[in-house]
């Protein structure tokens, strides 16, 4: 089945702002699950860096909480990196590695009562901080994955 993709007219599409605005209107109309490809690596990483610019890997955990529970943390956490490093955000990847299995761990041990928050939010401030002394490269490579991966999200006309 061949999937129906958003449409804009080229005129639509002359700066880097307008591509920005178009693929973040794309990514809207998405929803996971979906097959790997740019589609899926442009999806979660934006999702990625949504939820973190609004509040950090709290926010990541809750967003993305139904999905992780049908595919499981480890799962989820290949296919975020593997998006990270796709679009050319290794450094974001690297930390996901570092403290993702932990983070979801911690959640839902917290969750069922197994933890207190103290420890659950130790490690959300260490990778939030190791998130946030990045800047925003994120938004950088981004904004270079969705210039270059545009077409095969919208149709242009």
């Amino acid at each position: 089945m061949k999937l129906k993709k958003l449409q804009k007219h080229k005129t639509e599409l002359s700066s880097q702002d307008d591509i920005w605005n178009a693929v973040i209107e794309a990514i809207g109309e998405m929803d996971l699950p979906m097959e790997p490809g740019a589609r899926k690596d442009t999806f979660l990483a934006f999702h990625y860096y949504s939820t973190m610019e609004s509040g950090g890997h709290k926010s990541l955990l809750d967003a993305f909480f139904e999905y992780v529970q049908e595919i499981g943390a480890e799962h989820f956490l290949t296919e975020l990196t593997t998006a990270l490093e796709r679009i050319g955000a290794e450094h974001y990847a690297r930390f996901e590695r570092e403290y993702g299995k932990e983070m979801w761990y911690q959640f839902v041990a917290l969750e069922h009562g197994e933890t207190d928050e103290a420890a659950f939010y130790k490690v959300i401030e260490q990778a939030d901080q190791a998130y946030y002394e990045l800047g925003n490269s994120l938004e950088q490579v981004l904004a270079a994955h969705f210039v270059a991966v545009h077409e095969q999200l919208i149709d242009i006309i």
